[in-house]
């Protein structure tokens, strides 16, 4: 794999352990993102091969991750004006930085990536916010699992959640993660099981999902850079707050990280072994 860079930065380094262990459907929908689901986007024929063809087996090997990664910080690169010249193009917290800057979030430059991209989905739904009917809001509410109502108590809520992490965090990085999806692949992410989720989800089909779409506008996604950093960010995120908590494997409940027992079914949660 000629196109392949060994990532020399921390962040990127983070960001490939993360990647290891992503879930196939998320990282195929990395994919989509950055071959426009099979054509000209990727910056690099071959490049583009190797990662249908890692979506079409399910099948994610390191060295693809790293192409992955790879073509992730060329697009970056177009975006950051070549102030990186090595060839392996900026790393991925500079990607999130700039990211933040099209948003117009405000940060510090000793800020992690983390927060960085909770700040970024916070920008994004409180846009999606001031877009909404009441109705639309209220049906926002319900998929974040408060009552019918179209008060801004939930979203502020789980706005406050993204700084901390933890279930909440997760249903509306979910949220964003899924509403970017349908807007720009035409599917989204697919329905869990766990009846709380199922609801965000579901929640996203509806007129709200247009509100959500509309927010998206609102921030320049015309530049083909953009149209792929600014999704595989949002998806980043989510995969993020995803591996954050501990999915029951008995009744697909999220519980928080540390927890050794569901807090739903009472299932025993397994617990990696540290080395």
């Amino acid at each position: 794999m000629a196109f392949v860079d060994t990532p020399r930065d921390e962040h990127d380094r983070a960001l490939m352990v993360l990647l290891a262990q992503a879930e196939q459907e998320d990282l195929s929908l990395l994919v989509d993102y950055l071959t426009a689901h099979g054509q000209q986007r990727a910056s690099h024929s071959d490049a583009r091969s190797v990662l249908l063809q890692a979506q079409a087996a399910h099948a994610y090997s390191l060295q693809v991750l790293d192409t992955m990664l790879a073509e992730l910080k060329r697009f970056g690169d177009n975006n950051i004006l070549k102030l990186f010249r090595r060839g392996e193009g900026p790393a991925y917290i500079d990607i999130v930085r700039d990211v933040a800057r099209h948003f117009k979030v405000a940060f510090s430059e000793a800020d992690g990536v983390d927060l960085l991209e909770a700040r970024i989905l916070d920008q994004l739904m409180g846009q999606a916010w001031d877009k909404m009917t009441d109705a639309e809001r209220a049906e926002f509410n319900i998929g974040l699992g408060h009552v019918d109502s179209a008060g801004s108590a939930a979203l502020a809520g789980a706005r406050v959640a993204l700084q901390v992490g933890g279930f909440a965090a997760y249903r509306l990085a979910l949220f964003a993660a899924n509403s970017l999806a349908r807007s720009l692949t035409g599917r989204g992410l697919t329905a869990t099981t766990h009846a709380a989720l199922h609801r965000t989800v579901r929640a996203l089909s509806g007129p709200v999902a247009w509100a959500v779409s509309a927010a998206w506008t609102a921030f320049d996604l015309a530049s083909p850079a953009y149209r792929v950093t600014v999704p595989c960010v949002v998806q980043i995120a989510y995969m993020r707050q995803k591996q954050s908590l501990h999915i029951c494997p008995a009744c697909e409940s999220p519980n928080e990280k540390t927890a050794r027992f569901c807090s739903q079914c009472g299932a025993a949660l397994s617990h990696p072994v540290a080395p």
